[in-house]
Parts: structure tokens; C-alpha cells; sequence
């Protein structure tokens, strides 16, 4: 089943084992190519292999085939370009990442990446605790791309302690 070679590849990453947890990504793409959540898993071991095209072009994928991935997926991107140095291409990413969101805390979150939001602004869009530590990853993000690196890591530990580590956080390391 797809969902189990899935869940090696991240079983495998974590171990850090990214050329089999690759081999497991791509044969979950082959059998679930209509699935978001295949491409953005491979999209993380990718980063974390140092293949920020294929993680680039996963995300993009993943964007296209799943409304509900489209922004993090663009904020995603707009990440790896700027830590790249291709600003231009990731204005566009924003500009993406704004017309797919679909509610306010999105909206802040790309206004914060354009400096105009601040940190307070967008930890109070986020509402509920679970919320806000998801949002200290995006603050971190900020924080890195910045090249703030003890901000970043403030950030992030924040997010880990509120119980957010997923495959986003995953993707800034």
C-alpha cells in the first residue's frame, strides 16, 4: 500500500536514512500520484538531502493537487528560495501563497514574511495555543531567512514544546 511505504520514508528520514527513505517516497508517488501528502513528505527528505529543486518541485505539486496544501506549500518554497538568494522567484511564491489562502492567520503569515505584519499581529491571528506554537515555526522561518539564527531557534523550540513537530519543522532544519 502507498501508506506503507509512506510511513517507512518517514520512518526512515527520521533515522536518518534519506537515500532509502527516498526509494520509499518515490515508490509512494508511484502508486498514489493523486495523493498532496506523498509529494510533500518526499519534499522534506529532498531538503533535508540537499535537493532543494526536487523538494521545490514536489511542493509544487503537491500546491496543484490539494487547495489545503497550496499555502504552506508556497510559504515552503518562498523559504528554500530565499535562503537560495532568488528573491525574485520567491516574491512570486508570496504572491501565490496570498492568493491561496483561505483565512486570516494565512493572510498574516505572508504579510509577516513582507515585513508588513509583526510577530504580535500574527500570534494573535492564530487564536487557540495549538495555533500559536504552529505559528512560532512560521516566526522562525522568518527568523532564519533573516539570518537571525538564536531567534530561529527561540522559535522553533517554541513550536516543539507546544507540541508542533511535524514535517514542517522538518523542513527548516
Amino acid at each position: 500500500l502507498p501508506r506503507d511505504y509512506h510511513n517507512r520514508a518517514i520512518l526512515r528520514r527520521r533515522a536518518g536514512r534519506l537515500p532509502d527513505a527516498l526509494t520509499d517516497h518515490d515508490q509512494a508517488v508511484r502508486m498514489a500520484p493523486c495523493v498532496s501528502r506523498v509529494y510533500v513528505a518526499r519534499a522534506t527528505t529532498r531538503r533535508l538531502a540537499g535537493d532543494t529543486t526536487g523538494a521545490i518541485d514536489d511542493l509544487h505539486k503537491a500546491a496543484k493537487l490539494d487547495d489545503g496544501w497550496a499555502v504552506q506549500s508556497h510559504q515552503w518554497i518562498w523559504e528554500m528560495l530565499m535562503l537560495r538568494g532568488d528573491y525574485k522567484a520567491a516574491e512570486a511564491e508570496l504572491v501565490a501563497a496570498d492568493n491561496a489562502a483561505g483565512d486570516e492567520l494565512d493572510r498574516k503569515v505572508t504579510a509577516f514574511y513582507r515585513g508588513m505584519a509583526s510577530e504580535a499581529e500574527v500570534l494573535d491571528a492564530a487564536g487557540t495555543e495549538r495555533l500559536r506554537s504552529a505559528v512560532h515555526y512560521y516566526l522562525g522561518v522568518k527568523a532564519l531567512v533573516d539570518h537571525e539564527d538564536l531567534a530561529a531557534q527561540a522559535h522553533f523550540l517554541l513550536c516543539r514544546e507546544g507540541g508542533f513537530d511535524t514535517e514542517e519543522e522538518e523542513l527548516a532544519r
